[in-house]
């Protein structure tokens, strides 16, 4: 009988360029790497767990081989902010990034006043609520592993790109922003 355990892992979802996506269609969540933008969550100072799908697959892996499954397989890829992240992209990309920082009421209303941005804000809501970290369980089962850091995720996907011009608020994001 096939028994089923939570894996919760703080995936990178779908940041990078399209090699670091592996074919997974990109979704700007907070940050706008290209544009320069970041609607952040609360001060935007939270942690939170990111891990990419590499680290993710190499974790599995390794599970695979365990006699028995804890009740989670937590792993952890890199513990940061959204500010960390806007600093190592502002470094990478040598240009400033505009910030916009949204407070849980700003975002609970945006929620009323829009159905559709539901599931989009309360995600944001329980990142500027410090609740997106994960249990480190498969980095300690694991210790050979080393998961790859923002700071080289970025230095390596997006260290560099410089030709992307002014930083400016577009079409499409969640918050509107003049």
């Amino acid at each position: 009988m096939l028994e089923t355990k939570g894996v919760s892992e703080g995936s990178w979802a779908t940041t990078g360029e399209e090699e670091a996506l592996g074919g997974l269609r990109p979704w700007e969540f907070v940050i706008d790497k290209r544009r320069g933008t970041a609607d952040m969550p609360g001060s935007g100072d939270s942690k939170m767990v990111l891990t990419t799908t590499e680290d993710i697959g190499r974790f599995v892996l390794k599970a695979l081989d365990l006699d028995a499954w804890p009740e989670e397989l937590g792993m952890r890829g890199d513990s940061t902010s959204f500010n960390e992240l806007v600093a190592l992209l502002e470094k990478a990309q040598g240009r400033k990034f505009l910030v916009r920082h949204n407070s849980v009421a700003e975002m609970q209303e945006q929620i009323r006043r829009d159905e559709s941005t539901r599931f989009y804000n309360q995600v944001r809501i329980v990142i500027a609520e410090g609740k997106f970290e994960v249990p480190d369980t498969l980095n300690k089962a694991f210790p050979d592993i080393k998961p790859m850091t923002a700071e080289e995720y970025i230095e390596r996907w997006w260290g560099g790109v410089t030709e992307l011009g002014e930083a400016a608020w577009g079409q499409g994001a969640v918050f509107d922003v003049a």
